[in-house]
């Protein structure tokens, strides 16, 4: 090795070392973590900064939804068949669905784990989103085409409203920030997915795809906007998914 590459190499050495540990020689303080069994079945959907995970049980042949606090696993209240809690906020409030594929119905549950309706304003299919303030997001039938496309609810002032599409049949709302952007899928008049953002002020933005995939979904929005999905060519195929980062002020990476 090269007499400048071993005293390059040595010199990084040394820095990281000292980086790892205190000047005053004492150890490095060990983060240490304990990892819980959630039991056998149980798909988590999400948690609160409580600590209260919500999600689903699938032991049964009909899923059902669950909520788990310490080692308490509490079952939430059904109309009847299946349900699943994707979306919980730090009230306690779990939002999901009941009934199976084509008879879903969006539901909210209380902390007591009372099930009840998103609203009466509209055929709430999947609650998906829930924020801290009770807002939330889905999939509606959109009464005017008979389509299931994206909602926002702002339960404060009792108004929903259904998203358009870009320009194709359905739409879906995946995940909400605390002030009240949307990040979820819409159809092309091609008839591909195309991940979205929005929000009040600046309406329904395509996030469009990367470069060699034809279609993309937009998961979960932080309050600072940035936007996590990924792009897919065939979304059945895992390995064909590329995962990206999206913010108005870098775009799609």
């Amino acid at each position: 090795m090269p007499r400048p590459l071993r005293q390059i190499i040595a010199v990084l050495i040394a820095a990281v070392t000292a980086s790892c540990w205190p000047a005053t020689g004492g150890a490095v303080p060990l983060v240490q973590y304990t990892i819980t069994d959630l039991g056998p079945g149980i798909v988590p959907q999400d948690i609160s900064d409580g600590g209260t995970i919500v999600g689903y049980d699938t032991t049964s042949q009909t899923p059902a939804a669950v909520s788990i606090t310490g080692n308490q696993t509490k079952y939430l209240a059904s109309p009847g068949g299946e349900s699943r809690a994707l979306s919980i906020n730090d009230d306690g409030e779990a939002a999901g669905f009941t009934g199976a594929t084509g008879d879903r119905h969006g539901v909210i549950w209380s902390a007591a784990g009372a099930a009840g309706t998103v609203t009466s304003r509209a055929n709430v299919v999947e609650a998906r989103a829930l924020t801290a303030f009770g807002h939330a997001a889905g999939v509606a039938v959109d009464p005017g085409s008979g389509q299931q496309r994206a909602f926002v609810y702002n339960r404060s002032i009792d108004k929903l409203r259904i998203l358009d599409t870009f320009g194709g049949d359905n739409g879906r709302a995946n995940h909400l920030n605390n002030l009240g952007t949307v990040a979820g899928e819409a159809a092309t008049a091609a008839g591909n997915a195309h991940a979205f953002i929005y929000d009040v002020k600046n309406g329904l933005h395509d996030i469009g795809v990367l470069d060699g995939f034809t279609q993309s979904e937009a998961y979960a929005v932080n309050d600072a906007g940035q936007v996590v999905g990924w792009d897919y060519v065939d979304a059945t195929a895992d390995n064909a998914k590329r995962s990206f980062l999206y913010s108005s002020s870098q775009g799609l990476n």
